[in-house]
């Protein structure tokens, strides 16, 4: 880069200019990254919640907007416990209060076994701040959406979790 001195002509200028930009090498903007899961390893997600509805929704949100994807639903969060000590996979998806066992014990229970475990916690109610406190000293990387939320929220938090979404 060449630098002129005040004061300085017009036509000293688009010399510089003209002389800087026969140096710059031009590069196509880099391609963006591809989806980090494929059909040999799918984005594996556990969603809980007692409302058929909203699994139903998301499912459906989730199978259009992610190529690569084995979700298991889970109306309780019982099976779900279980099938979380089988399972591995990226991402939990909860609802917070439900009967018997709530999202609340799921996320205690997965601080106890693993460092950094992906979650989403849907809830009715803005509970934002007894999570923070709850949860402030594990190593799980929690997100909270409040019910009804936007369908752009909700992506953009998945991509948050698990990286671009197809």
């Amino acid at each position: 880069m060449t630098y002129l001195a005040k004061p300085f002509t017009l036509k000293e200028l688009l010399d510089v200019v003209q002389q800087d930009l026969r140096s710059v090498i031009v590069q196509p903007f880099p391609a963006p990254p591809p989806p980090a899961y494929s059909a040999a390893r799918p984005l594996r997600i556990i969603q809980v919640d007692d409302e058929p509805a909203l699994l139903q929704t998301l499912q459906v949100i989730m199978r259009h907007r992610v190529k690569y994807l084995e979700l298991l639903q889970f109306p309780n969060s019982v099976t779900a416990a279980h099938a979380l000590a089988r399972f591995d996979p990226d991402l939990l998806i909860t609802d917070d209060i439900m009967p018997k066992l709530g999202g609340w014990d799921i996320v205690a229970q997965l601080a106890e076994r693993h460092a950094a475990f992906p979650i989403m916690v849907i809830s009715h109610w803005d509970t934002t701040e007894a999570w923070v406190r709850d949860f402030a000293g594990c190593a799980l990387r929690i997100s909270h959406i409040t019910a009804p939320f936007n369908l752009a929220d909700f992506l953009a938090q998945l991509a948050s979790h698990v990286g671009p979404l197809d």
